[in-house]
């Protein structure tokens, strides 16, 4: 072979070698990083749900004139399986009123179902989080839980909505143990998308599991709430394939009669598991991007019988103690405006007092951009749960 064949052919095995040793790297690196010691924690002997374990100063992307700490507790899963958690605390000293503050609890959207994947491991966990110079502004403390599982061991109760609430209220249980600004009873609850599922649980088991602390109102935004009405339009599409993957493994985890191998189909197994392993968005989005492109057609199967009854258990429908504000995007591709809008009509018909209102031209995300109409009616309708004052309703007299 001439030298020049020769130095061809091994230049085209270095370019294979070194491309599939990139695509081995990207690859690897696509999966979530593993967190630092601050998150892990022996449980202590005898804590009660709520306890802090540990806390230090949080200062990533934190505003300008506000202050954040990062804290560990105690929570538990819907079973309760004790779990830990973390969170993030942020205020604005200067906006202080010497009063004890009352609280936004914020419930995160759906970022992944493994460790690593929380919001306070983020490069800006406050990136798209609505509201957050205005609350600082009122003197309002941030309490963010980026719920058990997620910066934590254990599984994450991913649209699961007890687990989900009990992460929230015991995240706002350890800020008032925390050393800080002194935190009201008085707790607003806000969320988007999954955080909006979380929320509305949140509302539904505050006053059993945690009567100490004082749920003015819940303010959901695209929150997925009928889940089962929702599953039938998420197998179409690449971020609803990643939510349907998240989905099956968070429930095979969680109930013995939901099987995994069973309930997603034999031809992409493979894929939504490996879906599931990642956090979304992340670091290398086109990873995820080309798994679910792969997807040929629907993500699950026949045998679904057992996912579909607990989904069903997990729709935060029934009759609420407190104000509950939807928030949607009348374009939403995620979480269609229809069947929200039925479910604010369920939540009238059992005697809860809603106000629901379908923005224009608004998707999933944009709705909770800065230039959202979402952003002026959450605050006032917080300030007005805060005050006290009558709660509008949207609701159609009987």
């Amino acid at each position: 072979m001439p030298g020049w064949m020769k130095f061809s052919a091994y230049a085209s095995l270095a370019a294979a070698l070194a491309a599939g040793a990139l695509a081995a790297l990207v690859w690897t690196r696509s999966y979530p990083d593993r967190p630092d010691g601050f998150f892990r924690a022996d449980m202590p002997d005898g804590a009660p749900h709520g306890t802090l374990i540990r806390t230090e100063s949080f200062t990533r992307a934190v505003p300008d004139g506000a202050e954040a700490r990062r804290i560990l507790y105690t929570t538990e899963l819907s079973d309760g399986t004790p779990a830990t958690a973390s969170a993030i605390v942020m205020w604005k000293p200067a906006a202080a009123t010497g009063a004890p503050a009352p609280v936004i609890a914020w419930a995160q959207g759906t970022a992944g179902i493994s460790t690593g994947c929380g919001l306070s491991l983020q490069a800006n966990p406050f990136a798209d989080i609505p509201a957050i110079p205005n609350l600082l502004d009122e003197g309002w403390v941030y309490v963010s839980s980026d719920y058990a599982g997620l910066t934590t061991p254990g599984p994450h109760p991913y649209l699961i909505g007890p687990g989900e609430a009990y992460s929230v209220l015991d995240a706002v249980h350890a800020a008032h143990e925390m050393d800080g600004p002194a935190l009201a009873a008085d707790t607003l609850v806000w969320g988007h998308s999954q955080g909006g599922h979380s929320a509305l649980w949140t509302g539904r088991v505050a006053a059993g599991y945690a009567p100490d602390i004082s749920v003015k109102g819940v303010a959901a935004i695209s929150p997925g709430a009928d889940l089962p009405e929702l599953l039938k339009d998420m197998q179409a599409g690449l971020s609803r394939r990643i939510l349907v993957a998240y989905a099956a493994r968070a429930y095979s985890e969680a109930y013995p009669d939901v099987e995994f191998g069973k309930l997603v189909r034999a031809g992409v197994r493979w894929r939504a598991r490996e879906l599931s392993r990642r956090c979304f968005p992340g670091p290398h989005d086109r990873v995820m991007i080309a798994l679910a492109a792969g997807l040929d057609g629907p993500v699950l199967g026949p045998d679904r019988e057992a996912f579909v009854r607990h989904l069903k258990e997990n729709v935060p429908i029934g009759q609420y103690d407190m104000p509950v504000l939807i928030l949607q995007g009348a374009e939403d591709e995620i979480v269609a405006a229809d069947i929200q809008a039925r479910f604010a009509g369920e939540l009238c018909e059992r005697g809860t007092v809603v106000d629901y209102h379908a923005l224009p031209g608004r998707d999933h995300l944009s709705v909770v951009y800065a230039d959202s109409a979402a952003i002026p009616t959450l605050m006032d309708w917080s300030r007005a749960r805060l005050k006290g004052a009558p709660a509008p309703t949207s609701c159609s007299a009987p």
